[in-house]
């Protein structure tokens, strides 16, 4: 059986993965142990199991809002040749997309960049040696997705944001408190769909080293479709980047069973925010 688990460098899966990377790259390649390892705490990490042991792995990283870079790729020598190498190129490709990817660039040892263009992934003919190590950058267009994610820094105008969220807080829930006093120091993302902003939420740094999610917003014609999952997806990957190993948010009641799934658990009491019942509830990256 194949498993796909995305990390951070916060979760007890990292050591599996770090040790897979270095006897990929270092005992096998030669290549000295830090590769690959600059700032792996601001990246996610892709690491791959077959029958509970580690195959496979990768590590993804955005340039630009929609540009990402996928690295450090690769399957374990027991693993090749079985397969693992097409499922893990597609399974970045999809997380990729979902990310809001919209233009992804990976890096390829010279030796496999027949397996990667058979894979849909074309050549760009640049070459760069990292450590000794001769790679080309190679890349796929993911721009046929419906849906575009930008990122709003902190001070920027989020009043697209703003606008979303009074008509799902305010009008359907009862909200009032919008916007609050955390928009100033958050970094916001929308999500666009025919040009129109469909879905919105924030990472706010906040002063004590904590990471808060929040301000999850999504039209009611998008809900129940495991879009509310892309969003939350795609906040997390933005607090890595900023450096978070852990995030937590405060969950409404009535969504409280959507983030058990998804990995957060409780860290708090209940308490009232606006009309409902609330609880944080966290999540280590």
């Amino acid at each position: 059986m194949t498993e796909f688990f995305w990390l951070g460098s916060g979760s007890p899966l990292f050591e599996e993965l770090t040790q897979l990377r270095h006897a990929i790259f270092t005992t096998e390649f030669g290549l000295p142990k830090s590769f690959g390892s600059s700032d792996d705490r601001t990246c996610l990490h892709l690491l791959v199991k077959q029958d509970g042991q580690p195959a496979a792995c990768a590590r993804l990283a955005r340039g630009m809002d929609s540009v990402f870079m996928a690295t450090t790729v690769a399957v374990a020598a027991p693993f090749r040749g079985k397969g693992i190498g097409t499922t893990m190129v597609a399974e970045l490709v999809e997380k990729s997309r979902r990310l809001g990817c919209e233009h992804l660039r990976l890096t390829a040892e010279l030796g496999t960049t027949a397996f990667f263009k058979k894979k849909g992934l074309l050549s760009t003919g640049i070459e760069c040696d990292v450590a000794d190590y001769t790679v080309e950058i190679m890349v796929a267009y993911l721009d046929d997705n419906p849906y575009q994610i930008s990122w709003l820094q902190p001070g920027q105008d989020i009043s697209p944001a703003l606008e979303l969220r009074r008509q799902v807080f305010g009008k359907e829930f009862g909200y009032t408190n919008d916007p609050d006093e955390l928009d100033p120091i958050a970094h916001t993302m929308l999500m666009y769909q025919d040009g129109n902003v469909v879905a919105c939420g924030r990472v706010a740094p906040l002063p004590d080293g904590r990471y808060k999610l929040g301000k999850i917003a999504l039209s009611g014609s998008l809900r129940g479709g495991g879009m509310g999952r892309k969003l939350v997806e795609a906040l997390e990957f933005k607090a890595l980047e900023l450096g978070a190993q852990e995030v937590f948010l405060s969950a409404r009641h009535p969504a409280m069973d959507f983030y058990l799934h998804i990995g957060y658990t409780p860290c708090g009491q209940p308490f009232m925010s606006g009309p409902e019942l609330h609880t944080d509830v966290k999540k280590t990256l």
